[in-house]
């Protein structure tokens, strides 16, 4: 039997001058509300409109991320809905727009 050597390594692509746009940029001091209203719920209109979109949170470890996303409901929340991260703010804001919306959907 004939042994095989190691799988080929993927090629580096560190020559490519890929460039990225990103629509925001926010500091620590920005607040979910904050980049909800400016990046998200727009979104979720277009999406309502039909449009494929998606959110990109991106930011080095322990900077917040998953704080942002998923909220802090239980931590420091003074009143409901205080800490909910984006991704319930989201769904709050799509499901509402279906309700609003003439068009019948099931979910």
């Amino acid at each position: 039997m004939q042994q095989r050597g190691p799988p080929p390594v993927a090629e580096s692509h560190a020559h490519r001058d890929d460039v990225y746009e990103l629509a925001y940029c926010y500091d620590a001091a920005a607040s979910t509300a904050d980049v909800f209203g400016r990046s998200v719920a727009p979104l979720v209109a277009k999406l309502l409109d039909g449009f494929n979109v998606n959110v990109i949170v991106l930011g080095a470890t322990g900077s917040g991320k998953a704080a942002l996303l998923e909220g802090t409901l239980g931590v420091d929340a003074e009143s409901a809905g205080a800490g909910d991260g984006l991704v319930h703010a989201a769904l709050t804001h799509l499901f509402d727009g279906l309700r609003r919306s003439s068009v019948k959907a099931r979910v």
